[in-house]
């Protein structure tokens, strides 16, 4: 049993040091390393090299693009994880967190490539209104990151402009389903400096 459990140890030591992760902010040439990568190793490279960066502008597109071009399919599990750990709360404030910015860039190459179906879609849409509903529980305001929810939402079951009604009305409606106050907030602000 000692063995067992020692070689179980060696394994894990041996698989956590071997583990590779790259950093991809700013880097214009490290496609070759990153195609080497595993799935895993590439999902953990994309979402820790941007997540702290305050607004890493059209950067995760690029490796998005060449990990749903690789692996397809086998990012969803990755994916899920994070759309379920997913905050809201420090998208334009400090301390800033991207992961919304990098779930946008992924959504729309998985789309692209047409990888999701229209159950993962849905799905996904709900579980992002939900966090939506969230911070806005919590903050009790609408503003510029529920704006930027609610444009990932678009991307995966667009609104037909019929259906929209505006933010001020979507503001009242939150507050009826919510039972709170909501302040409107600035939804053109972005950052907090």
């Amino acid at each position: 049993m000692k063995k067992l459990l020692a070689a179980i140890l060696v394994f894990l030591t041996f698989t956590a040091l071997c583990a590779e992760e790259m950093e991809l902010w700013c880097n214009d040439s490290g496609a070759s390393e990153f195609y080497m990568l595993t799935v895993e190793e590439q999902y953990n490279s994309y979402i820790n090299s941007f997540k702290k960066i305050k607004d890493p502008m059209t950067q995760p597109s690029k490796w998005a693009h060449r990990m749903v071009k690789q692996y397809g399919r086998e990012v969803l599990p990755y994916f899920n994880k994070t759309l379920e750990t997913l905050s809201l709360d420090y998208v334009y404030k400090k301390p800033y967190d991207s992961t919304l910015s990098c779930i946008y860039w992924l959504i729309l190459k998985l789309l692209n490539n047409s990888i999701l179906t229209e159950n993962e879609k849905e799905l996904y849409a709900q579980i992002l209104i939900d966090k939506a509903d969230m911070y806005i529980y919590k903050n009790k305001i609408v503003d510029r990151t529920i704006y930027f929810a609610y444009v990932c939402v678009d991307n995966l079951v667009p609104f037909d402009d019929t259906d929209w009604i505006g933010w001020e009305e979507f503001k009242e409606e939150k507050e009826q389903q919510l039972g709170i106050e909501i302040e409107m907030g600035d939804m053109t602000k972005m950052w907090e400096d």
